[in-house]
């Protein structure tokens, strides 16, 4: 019996190699006879019957290299018929330059943008990219919450909130502000509901719900739930990972420490900023938003500091590469909660 990868109409044709690397461009067309053998039959991912399949196979290595291992018969996907090698680079070739030129960009190797997209359950220290810079404050919402924002908005600055619940009282209380920094595109994280002091040592069930808790508050406020948290004393030990991980959680810490939370001035704060500089992958620094000098002093400092050093003002997700992946994917409703 033969396999899908006998059957006349899915017998390879030839093999494309095409070098992607800058300067390195190459075409090269190898016969059938000196293809690969492979090990087991190449088919379609959605179904094990090859009269299904309707585009070539394609498969990325290392090296920017592309290895077009076969190409039915008659394609759907180019809707003519490609009886020769010849015709199937020929048909490759012009797709491939066509796309470029639509884009006018380089071609990129999908696997290289899956593998910069963060990780759940993975601790994150600072951005993955150059030129921008990260706010982002912990511990509200808080007082000072509505006017931060203000300020934020007024520098053309976008920042991350990571919340709690009830450290500073009901998060409900303070559902106006918080709606207020989500409706003026800033980002909505998580830093637990109660902000435990044990969050290295509690269990799995117990960061669970600490997560979930708060998860359901944000769904009643602002009708997401975050995919970001920091966590509390920015412990990672014991299950916080693997339990992240299993929420789908990314995991941030920092890479530049404020002090705020340790009585540093702002002008201890700003120090530390101007000795990390602004060359290199772009900051996630460590702040409060519970203090009047972090909100007053030292948030319109920075903003003028980023400006001063051409860095762009974005949300932790944005300075990741993944704005669109701020918050849990799905539709969520909310409990009616308006109390902790």
């Amino acid at each position: 019996e033969s396999s899908p990868l006998e059957a006349p109409h899915c017998r390879p044709r030839a093999v494309v190699l095409l070098n992607l690397a800058p300067g390195r461009s190459k075409v090269r067309l190898e016969p059938r006879s000196e293809l690969p053998k492979r090990s087991h039959p190449a088919v379609h991912p959605m179904s094990n019957n090859p009269t299904k399949e309707v585009f070539p196979s394609f498969a990325f290595f290392s090296r920017d290299e592309i290895e077009v291992l076969r190409s039915p018969r008659y394609s759907k996907f180019f809707d003519r018929n490609i009886d020769s090698p010849i015709m199937l680079l020929d048909t490759i070739v012009t797709g491939l330059l066509m796309a470029a030129s639509a884009a006018a960009i380089p071609i990129e190797n999908p696997m290289e943008l899956i593998k910069r997209a963060p990780s759940a359950g993975v601790v994150i220290q600072k951005c993955a990219k150059p030129g921008v810079f990260a706010l982002a404050y912990d511990d509200g919402p808080y007082q000072y919450t509505s006017q931060l924002v203000d300020i934020l908005n007024n520098g053309g600055a976008k920042a991350t909130f990571f919340m709690t619940g009830t450290l500073y009282g009901c998060i409900y209380n303070q559902r106006t502000a918080v709606k207020k920094a989500f409706d003026s595109g800033h980002q909505i994280a998580s830093h637990t509901w109660t902000h435990p002091s044990t969050f290295g040592s509690l269990t799995t069930a117990q960061l669970t719900t600490e997560m979930q808790k708060l998860e359901q508050a944000m769904v009643n406020i602002i009708g997401k739930k975050p995919a970001y948290m920091r966590p509390p004393y920015l412990a990672t030990g014991g299950s916080v990972l693997s339990t992240m991980k299993t929420l789908g959680y990314k995991v941030i810490t920092d890479d530049v420490d404020s002090g705020d939370w340790n009585g540093q001035t702002p002008a201890q704060s700003e120090a530390k900023f101007t000795a990390a500089g602004a060359s290199g992958n772009g900051h996630i620094p460590l702040m409060h938003e519970t203090y009047a000098t972090t909100v007053q002093t030292l948030t319109p400092w920075l903003i003028n500091w980023a400006k001063q050093n051409n860095l762009k003002l974005v949300t932790v997700a944005e300075c990741l590469d993944d704005a669109s992946g701020a918050y849990q994917s799905g539709s969520f409703t909310g409990n009616g909660a308006t109390t902790c």
